[in-house]
């Protein structure tokens, strides 16, 4: 027999504490989850119906849509463009090497014409302004409302089946998803993520999906979600009243250049974004609202104002202020060491709208000598300067805008009483378009090519001998009865290298007797162009081109200085 319990001391029962230990580890830990796991399933509503993007981000999408399609328009006709080039260039080829036969001749004719009417409808491309459709804010509510359900049907739905599918089929995959769900119930209850609009991406924030002035997105605010966990929570007590001076928030200065509404709020953004990558910046001592964006007059404490024209500073500059790409323009002060102009492009500074109609020459209504409108500089003042004695080479990628240069140009010589205009081109039709506007053309025929500059050749002696013989001084003098030749040369590089040889010593001979070159090429190194002639022409124009191109014609410290003709 077993001796008889002892008075006060019962018999202990481990087992009792288990079973009610049980539900209060339960609400234990459902406290302590459940919170993040509904906050989770909001965040994926938040998701899947897109309420993290405000009203400007879905508009500016929108507007994107159409930018894409405006640009791909223009990049279908570059495209055009080029394959008529090519299979010029390879016509040329055979027409250099074996000749060609009457078909090919015809061939080449008409490929001439076409590339003249791929070159125009660019042109006419590349004016229209992008002028986007607005979307109202009922159109933004139907894009969200299709997106987010697309995105709950096809990403969440599917996703949930899975989920369940995988735990029912095998329920030991709940060892794995179980303790996975309740870790992250866990981690959001303490740390929820705010429900709140996201800022607009920075490749949105381009001035061309910009909205215009007078355009007005009526969308109400979401209001942040506060977080689950009432510890968290501030008392009433803490909040500072509505009506209370300290609940006022100061007004933020911008972020962006395109925020900017006075000089002063402009120079503070540029002035931080400088300083930011570590540039000494003493001030910014003017700072000019243009038609196209800001211009900024800097100048620096220590180090180069040609430091920001380094890649890396460069294109960190262009994220901080968010411009366009290769919208920041930055050329020192040759006046002063430490100081650079600084022009930030928020728009098109070539628009129609800044640059006005098309002036209208009549025939033979000016002389060379006077100064030609020929267009605006990009503050919108006019571009005037006179043709007499230019020699000049442009150099530009294939669509640079080379032909457009050289038409505005012959567009004026044909004009003017005193002077007439050649046209060569060994591939194309060069200035072409103008007609019986010009004195001569040859193109697509080397022979007479080369002929035509014999002749210029034979011009220029027979001048220089003439103002010899009459007394008339160092230059020709232009006339009506002696008009001065100004001959367009397109395609330079694709010259014969005998053309090429009698182009560079007529372009030596040439100025002082009034026969004058303007050349265009899609590369300004010697290679291209027979000798290293680019430098020591008058004028040297550049569009959209290589890096080698701008050092090669302007120097080897023209890129420090701000001429980035490769960032076009």
């Amino acid at each position: 027999m077993s001796p008889p319990p002892r008075p006060g001391r019962p018999h202990a029962r481990p087992e009792a504490g288990l079973p009610g230990a049980s539900p209060t580890a339960a609400r234990f830990v459902a406290g302590h989850t459940l919170p993040g796991l509904r906050h989770a399933w909001r965040l994926t509503l938040h998701w899947s119906a897109l309420r993290y993007m405000t009203g400007d981000e879905i508009r500016r999408r929108i507007v994107k849509k159409q930018l894409d399609h405006h640009t791909e328009r223009r990049d279908d006709a570059v495209s055009a463009r080029d394959t008529t080039l090519k299979q010029m260039t390879k016509l040329v080829d055979k027409a250099a090497d074996d000749g060609l036969n009457t078909p090919e001749k015809r061939r080449l004719r008409d490929l001439g014409a076409e590339a003249d009417r791929r070159r125009n409808g660019l042109a006419v491309l590349n004016a229209l302004p992008f002028a986007p459709a607005q979307p109202t804010a009922a159109q933004i509510i139907r894009w969200r409302a299709m997106r987010g359900t697309v995105r709950f049907i096809l990403v969440v739905v599917p996703a949930l089946g899975a989920l369940a599918t995988v735990t029912a089929t095998a329920p030991v995959s709940a060892l794995i998803t179980g303790p996975a769900l309740l870790g992250g119930g866990w981690w959001l209850t303490r740390h929820p993520i705010p429900l709140t609009p996201r800022a607009v991406p920075a490749d949105l924030l381009i001035p061309e999906l910009d909205a215009p002035a007078d355009y007005r997105l009526d969308e109400p605010q979401p209001a942040p979600t506060a977080p689950e966990d009432a510890n968290d929570q501030a008392t009433p007590a803490d909040q500072p009243a509505a009506d209370t001076p300290d609940a006022a928030q100061p007004e933020q200065a911008p972020a962006a250049l395109a925020d900017a509404l006075t000089p002063e709020q402009a120079a503070d953004v540029l002035a931080t974004a400088i300083r930011a990558e570590g540039r000494d910046l003493a001030e910014i001592t003017t700072a000019v609202p243009e038609r196209w964006g800001w211009s900024f007059y800097a100048r620096f404490a220590t180090g180069s104002p040609d430091e920001l024209n380094k890649d890396d500073v460069y294109k960190a500059l262009i994220t901080r202020l968010r411009l366009r790409r290769n919208g920041l323009l930055i050329e020192g002060d040759p006046d002063a060491g430490d100081s650079a102009f600084v022009r930030a492009l928020l728009r098109n500074p070539f628009s129609p709208e800044v640059v006005g109609p098309l002036p209208y020459r009549r025939p033979l209504s000016k002389s060379i000598l006077d100064e030609a409108d020929l267009g605006v500089a990009m503050d919108g003042t006019p571009l005037l300067f006179s043709p007499a004695g230019l020699m000049l080479l442009m150099v530009a990628d294939s669509g640079g805008g080379k032909s457009g240069v050289m038409l505005a140009l012959a567009e004026v010589v044909t004009a003017c009483r005193d002077a007439v205009a050649f046209n060569l081109d060994p591939v194309g039709t060069g200035v072409g378009a103008l007609g019986e506007a010009l004195t001569l053309s040859a193109c697509m025929d080397d022979e007479l090519i080369q002929d035509v500059l014999d002749f210029l050749l034979d011009l220029c002696t027979a001048r220089a001998r003439q103002r010899a013989r009459h007394g008339w001084g160092n230059k020709w003098r232009v006339s009506e009865q002696h008009p001065a030749i100004v001959v367009f040369v397109d395609e330079w590089p694709q010259l014969s290298d005998e053309a090429k040889a009698k182009l560079i010593r007529a372009l030596l001979l040439g100025r002082k007797e009034a026969v004058w070159f303007e050349g265009g090429s899609q590369f300004g190194t010697r290679d291209y162009l027979g000798q290293a002639i680019g430098p020591k022409l008058s004028a040297r124009l550049l569009g959209a081109c290589r890096r080698v191109d701008v050092t090669e014609l302007l120097g080897g410290g023209a890129i420090a200085e701000g001429y980035r003709a490769d960032l076009l």
